[in-house]
């Protein structure tokens, strides 16, 4: 899958005191988000990770990557038929990390596998029995951080 997003977005901030990274990309109606949580063990300085199954679950994941499809705005927000995580293997490239509005943060996504996945309501994640694999090429994003809303 090859992804052109049209937009992207990110923004930093901290929430009792972790500093938090979000990254959001739209390619028509698909959505891709990279979510760092320091306090999670997510990557905070430049840097690579592999990702393991700690990462393929939204529940315990420090460094989040999802991919969301058949995405519709609804108001503020959007609604997507279906939501990806990728599997174990595959690496995510940090090499910028601001931590003002203002900086640069850059990276790459690199030989990432997502698999549709359902999230319940605690976070937890399980694969879709059956569902679609996405492999998508290697992705290379930088952009200037925003403020995070709400951020304290």
């Amino acid at each position: 899958f090859v992804f052109e997003p049209s937009e992207i977005q990110a923004s930093t901030g901290t929430s009792n005191n972790d500093q938090i990274w979000l990254l959001e990309a739209i390619d028509d109606d698909v959505h891709l988000k990279l979510e760092i949580y320091e306090s999670y063990g997510g990557i905070s300085s430049p840097g690579s990770i592999t990702i393991d199954d700690v990462e393929t679950d939204y529940a315990t994941c420090g460094t989040c990557l999802l991919l969301q499809t058949g995405c519709a705005g609804h108001g503020d927000h959007f609604h997507c038929e279906r939501t990806f995580m990728p599997v174990a293997g595959g690496e995510i490239h940090i090499d910028k990390t601001g931590t003002e509005a203002g900086d640069e943060f850059a990276g790459q996504l690199l030989g990432v596998i997502f698999q549709e996945v359902t999230i319940a309501q605690n976070y937890q994640t399980q694969p879709v029995a059956d569902g679609e694999e996405i492999h998508l090429v290697p992705w290379a994003f930088e952009t200037q951080l925003e403020e995070m809303a709400g951020s304290q």
